[in-house]
């Protein structure tokens, strides 16, 4: 095989991307970890722009120039912790993309990450008219764009227009994820609106003030077919009865939500009761067990407190216990769910799971971080589930997986679950893997969501 023409190709099929050594810059400004999420696609660039290039234009340029004879294979697009406008003002980003037809119409994800952003910051530096003709710009230039990404972002707008309004002019967007972000649910909604294309929606331990609902109608979003809430708060009685709203939907093909402690299970219930024929994939996240659950508290600043206390209308919210959840839950023998995932669920509640839905058209069953550890006390639960796996009813199963997170001996577990297991990892239908992240960090069904 011919090398490419382009860069070194070793340091791509590691899946690993070296920060470009830039000029006048001391060693010790590429000390970060390079992400390892470029493995997805073979030569694959992912341009992260950190913040200590700071507003010194020479920097900024010296940085593109190494990038350039790689842009060609750009898939990704990352803004880490960075002063939108100081940055654009360059130009050197806006100039590559003007002058490289194929850079426009390859980069397919744009991320906008303030996770490293220092606490004494307010937010990130977005605000004014210059941040939004900068972004107005790029937004133009990025013809191809299907998913954007938000990590850890402001979306109020008490203050000034929210300059991420201008991204809409990317019309080709398909998915939009939240993870960890703050702000209004006007905003929120008004944001999604604007996207005629857009069919994937994932809001991951955020939480919504109420904001202005009266500019807003209770939109339900009828073109969306992905749907996943996970850890996320909604406040007042009002936003709840939008859950609610959005349940009518009947177009769902993919569903992931987070009981939370039980704090939702009529809206849950709602949700899962209303989908329509369409749904393949559903994903449930369980409250962790134990005695005492605690409750994560969702406080942002601007004085916005998002917490499970009471709404101003209706009962105070009172946590369910683990089995009040799991006896509340109303599911639906609706005969087109394929794929079920199941996070922090005994292996024991399985079946009682498995009770509530047609399991004649189950594909595939996936267990999330079981809560019950691989021990002699477990093996038992994992005997039966076996037996009750390779029934007629579950003739269909193509495979059955567990993913284990955290430090763990993925050898001996794997080792302990199969010999738990025999008929159903004689069938080659058992698979065990760990994973890097926690389930509530997932964007959806893993492995399950249409990309």
């Amino acid at each position: 095989m011919s090398e490419p023409r382009y860069g070194q190709p070793q340091r791509y099929m590691s899946g690993l991307l070296e920060t470009p050594q830039i000029e006048g810059r001391p060693d010790s400004l590429h000390s970060h970890t390079p992400s390892k999420s470029v493995s997805r696609l073979p030569f694959e660039l992912l341009l992260h722009i950190l913040e200590y290039l700071g507003d010194d234009p020479t920097s900024i340029r010296a940085c593109y120039r190494t990038c350039q004879k790689w842009c060609h294979v750009a898939r990704r697009l990352v803004f880490k912790a960075v002063r939108i406008a100081s940055l654009l003002r360059a130009d050197t980003l806006l100039e590559m993309l003007q002058r490289t037809q194929t850079l426009r119409s390859t980069i397919k994800e744009v991320t906008f990450d303030d996770t490293t952003r220092k606490a004494k910051r307010q937010g990130p530096q977005i605000g004014g008219g210059e941040s939004r003709d900068a972004l107005a710009q790029l937004a133009k230039q990025l013809l191809a764009v299907d998913t954007v990404t938000f990590r850890s972002m402001s979306f109020f707008e008490v203050e000034h227009p929210n300059p991420f309004h201008v991204l809409t002019s990317m019309k080709s967007v398909r998915r939009v994820r939240f993870h960890r972000c703050r702000g209004t649910f006007t905003n929120l909604v008004k944001f999604i609106r604007a996207f005629p294309l857009l069919d994937a929606i994932s809001i991951v331990e955020s939480g919504f003030a109420i904001g202005n609902l009266k500019s807003v109608k209770m939109v339900k979003l009828p073109q969306l077919s992905t749907l996943s809430i996970m850890g996320c708060t909604f406040e007042q009685e009002k936003m709840r009865s939008w859950f609610r709203s959005v349940a009518t939907n009947e177009h769902w093909r993919s569903i992931t939500v987070d009981i939370l402690h039980g704090y939702y299970m009529e809206e849950t219930n709602d949700l899962l009761q209303a989908a329509g024929p369409d749904l393949l994939s559903l994903g449930i996240k369980f409250p962790d067990s134990g005695p005492d659950p605690q409750v994560p508290p969702y406080r942002f600043k601007k004085k916005i407190t998002i917490a499970h206390k009471s709404h101003k209308a209706g009962p105070p919210c009172i946590p369910a216990t683990r089995q009040a959840v799991l006896e509340q839950l109303v599911l639906f023998h609706n005969t087109g769910v394929r794929h079920i995932t199941l996070y922090n669920l005994n292996i024991s509640e399985v079946s009682t799971i498995l009770d509530k839905l047609a399991t004649d058209q189950i594909r595939t069953i996936t267990i999330s971080n079981p809560s019950a550890t691989i021990a002699e006390t477990a093996l038992e639960d994992y005997n039966a589930l076996d037996e009750r796996l390779c029934r007629s009813e579950l003739g269909r199963l193509e495979e059955f997986r567990i993913l284990c997170e955290g430090k763990c001996n993925i050898g001996v577990i794997r080792k302990a679950v199969r010999d738990a297991c025999p008929l159903i990892s004689a069938q080659n239908k058992l698979c065990v893997e760990k994973i890097p992240m926690s389930p509530s960090e997932f964007t959806g069904v893993p492995g399950i969501v249409p990309s």
